[in-house]
């Protein structure tokens, strides 16, 4: 078990160096940028998050391994944070942005992690849950603000057309990924993911000073699970 979490370890790290290294090399080369540069970390991301669901044989390795990364990482951001080429370097939108969005993504990795790997023994819960936010989440920011005219809600933050990407990026990725097992049959298949894709878009529309880390997989958990259990497909995903 042991050389099992330490191989884990290593081909984590290998994906952050591989990670750091195509980073410093756009940023340079000036190859993506603005709003299409944070995503571009955003992705970075979700594939760490997607390769450290799989690596991990346990989910007690998993979230282990995510509490110590972040509490290693944290302070090495904080220290950084205190120079201003790191968070421009990073295109950061305000002092702090970084290391707090480490922290979120943690949290909201080990919460996801302990009930769809923990309760009930699903890798496929855990990235399907975090993978209907994800994506979604970077179509809504890039669609939203090259093409959204519509301005919807009370504060008028967001548009209809980034809130419609969030919703179409989130259910095909919901439908991609059930699919790939090809065990549910296409109505359970498609009002899951459309239940899961409405509860996504929903409480990102709703979430705020970047909360959306945390309640969009959450609630993607909550209601993908939910409509697996109710349609009696639950055990499918185990």
């Amino acid at each position: 078990m042991g050389g099992v979490t330490e191989s884990g370890f290593w081909i984590v790290a290998a994906v952050v160096v591989v990670a750091v290294l195509m980073i410093l090399v756009v940023r340079k080369k000036q190859l993506i940028r603005g709003e299409g540069f944070r995503k571009l970390l955003h992705f970075i991301c979700l594939i760490l998050l997607g390769v450290w669901t799989y690596v991990f044989p346990t989910w007690k390795e998993s979230v282990i391994g995510m509490a110590l990364f972040v509490i290693v990482i944290f302070p090495v951001f904080k220290l950084l944070e205190k120079t201003k080429w790191f968070e421009k370097f990073l295109a950061a939108r305000k002092k702090g942005e970084l290391a707090n969005s480490l922290v979120l993504t943690g949290i909201m990795f080990i919460l996801v992690t302990l009930t769809c790997q923990g309760l009930f023994g699903s890798k496929l819960l855990t990235i399907t849950s975090i993978y209907a936010w994800g994506p979604g989440d970077a179509a809504a920011a890039l669609i939203g603000k090259k093409f959204g005219k519509h301005k919807i809600g009370q504060d008028k933050l967001k548009s209809a057309e980034g809130t419609a990407a969030m919703f179409v990026t989130a259910f095909a990725c919901v439908a991609i990924l059930l699919g790939i097992y090809g065990e549910l049959s296409l109505g359970i298949l498609l009002v899951t993911a459309l239940v899961t894709a409405l509860g996504a878009a929903a409480s990102e529309f709703y979430s705020k000073n970047g909360n959306d880390t945390i309640i969009c997989p959450l609630t993607s958990m909550i209601l993908l699970s939910a409509t697996l259990y109710l349609s009696g497909n639950l055990a499918f995903a185990f």
